[in-house]
């Protein structure tokens, strides 16, 4: 039993220090041919790895370890849209018309929505689809005039997205503030999976690649059926 735990320990911290000399990162393959290892137990491994050490994994599959300088915030921009991570560089100041825009926020409720009918995921406000941040200056200022502070600007978002979905999934998202490394305020919504299908006026969205996608209603059928009825 001591040699095999030794053994793991060896390996990974094997694992920790090539994932260090490759700071673009490695797939799970790469990993396994470089220290003559089965990428199930690679997989393994990471998991381990992953209650330690702060590491990154992007839509081609490629591991790595995230830079200790950067803040989780920055981190996680970094790394770009994916399946569970998505971009609005607002949700109500249009900055080309120079105006308030309610289809601003009606994007960003499809977008929660199609996280809630996934598999969860992060939306990010105040950074453009470039990864560029913008930050939420204009947006606090707009959302709520009589309240152009954070607290008016979660309020506007609670109640556009709870009036425009089903009661229960309130409960699958979080609103919080965070900074990003050039002091830019960011507005995060962490989304969940939802316990059955949620549906914004009456269509269905998923998420698709680093997309929010809207199903037909043959789709959305089948969809609903193989992820919640016969789940």
């Amino acid at each position: 039993m001591f040699g095999n735990q030794s053994v793991r320990i060896k390996r990974l911290s094997a694992i920790q220090k090539l994932l260090g000399e490759h700071p673009s990162g490695l797939t799970a393959k790469e990993i396994a041919e470089e220290l003559g290892i089965n990428r199930s137990t690679v997989h393994r491994d990471i998991v381990s790895l992953s209650e330690s050490l702060s590491l990154w994994e992007d839509q081609s599959g490629r591991i790595g370890i995230f830079p200790p300088s950067h803040s989780e915030i920055d981190r996680i921009i970094d790394l770009g849209e994916s399946t569970r991570l998505e971009f609005k560089q607002t949700a109500c100041w249009n900055a080309y018309r120079g105006v308030k825009d309610h289809a601003l926020v009606e994007n960003v409720v499809k977008s929660v929505v199609g996280f809630m009918n996934s598999k969860g995921g992060l939306l990010l406000i105040g950074v453009d689809n470039g990864a560029r941040i913008i930050g939420l200056e204009d947006d606090l200022k707009n959302a709520d005039p009589m309240k152009p502070n954070k607290d008016g600007y979660e309020l506007f978002l609670r109640n556009s997205i709870n009036s425009s979905i089903s009661g229960s999934a309130m409960t699958f998202y979080d609103i919080e503030f965070v900074r990003s490394r050039d002091v830019k305020d960011i507005c995060k919504i962490d989304i969940k999976a939802a316990s059955k299908p949620v549906y914004f006026k009456g269509m269905f969205y998923v998420r698709n690649g680093n997309q929010t996608r809207l199903l037909t209603t043959q789709d959305a059928v089948d969809y609903i059926s193989e992820n919640w009825l016969h789940g």
